[in-house]
Parts: C-alpha cells; sequence; structure tokens
C-alpha cells in the first residue's frame, strides 16, 4: 500500500482496499500506510484509509501515533480526520516514558500542539509513567515557555479534574 501511495496510484489503492488486503501492514520503519501518508504529505488519500479501516490510533515503532504527528506538523484538518474517526485525544505515546500527546507537546515546547489539544479536549489530569500530569510538569521545569504555563494553568482550572496537581 505505501508503494500504492507513493506513486499516486489510485486503481492500485482502491484494489488494495477491495481485496481486504491488511490494511495496517507496516514498512521497515513501522509506519503504517497511514502514517506514511501523513509524513510524505500525501494527505489526499488520509481519509481513503481511515474511510477503509486504517486505524486512527496507529503508532510507529518509536509510539509516536498519527494524531501526534499530524498536531505536531501543524496538519490540523489531518488531525480532524483523525479524531474523527476515533483518534483518541489522551492516548499515550508507545515510547518510554509513556506520556500524553500533550505531555509530549508540553516538554517539547510545541505551542500551538498544546493549543489544538486542548481545544478539542485534551485532559490536564492524566499522569505519565512517572505520575506526573502535565500540570506538575510546567511546575518543574523552566525550561517550558510562560505562554504553554499559562495554558495549562488555565485548562486545569477551567477542567477543575480531580486528581490534579496544583502548584
Amino acid at each position: 500500500m505505501h508503494c500504492l501511495i507513493r506513486e499516486s496510484d489510485e486503481a492500485g489503492i482502491n484494489a488494495y482496499i477491495q481485496s481486504k488486503a491488511n490494511i495496517e501492514l507496516k514498512d521497515g520503519w513501522g509506519q503504517s500506510a497511514l502514517l506514511w501518508a501523513i509524513r510524505n504529505e500525501k494527505l489526499e488519500y488520509v481519509d481513503v484509509l481511515l474511510a477503509a479501516g486504517a486505524d486512527p490510533n496507529a503508532r510507529d515503532e518509536q509510539g509516536k501515533r498519527a494524531l501526534l504527528v499530524a498536531i505536531v506538523w501543524g496538519l490540523t484538518e489531518v488531525a480532524d480526520q483523525l479524531i474523527t474517526h476515533g483518534a483518541d485525544i489522551n492516548a499515550k505515546t508507545g515510547a518510554d516514558p509513556k506520556q500524553t500527546l500533550l505531555h509530549y507537546c508540553v516538554n517539547s515546547n510545541k505551542e500551538k500542539c498544546v493549543v489544538y489539544l486542548l481545544e478539542n479536549g485534551a485532559s490536564v489530569a492524566i499522569k505519565d509513567d512517572y505520575g506526573y500530569t502535565v500540570v506538575g510538569r510546567i511546575a518543574m521545569y523552566d525550561s517550558i515557555s510562560d505562554n504553554i504555563k499559562t495554558l495549562i494553568k488555565d485548562a486545569a482550572k477551567a477542567q477543575t479534574a480531580p486528581n490534579v496537581d496544583e502548584e
């Protein structure tokens, strides 16, 4: 499927899908066709793959999820498609330490990513593998921007979730 998408072979893609072959088959880098299409900007095939049953929560060998890749790369329309098809906004990455997408974006100082996740319902109350919420993480690190700290504090107040670490 990866090669068919690379070559924009629509007839081949349709035949592959109709054959009921494994849509989740991974390449040598651990990427499903969906992840490959996102990373290689073959975005016109994302909806086709999702409609054919591709897993919107797919992740690569490093544990990075399709939703994380889309958000970090600024592909909000793709992220919206993934969420519409069931991507879990609060899912944890598969890499060690396991952390939510919001943890990843906060720890990486990716403000647009943080904004997108919060606007789409990401929880500030979920803990990473070390037992910290993002509220706890922003209190620990001076390297996180003041804007992100404010976003997280405001979200924590708005969500009024139990088990949220307070400063």
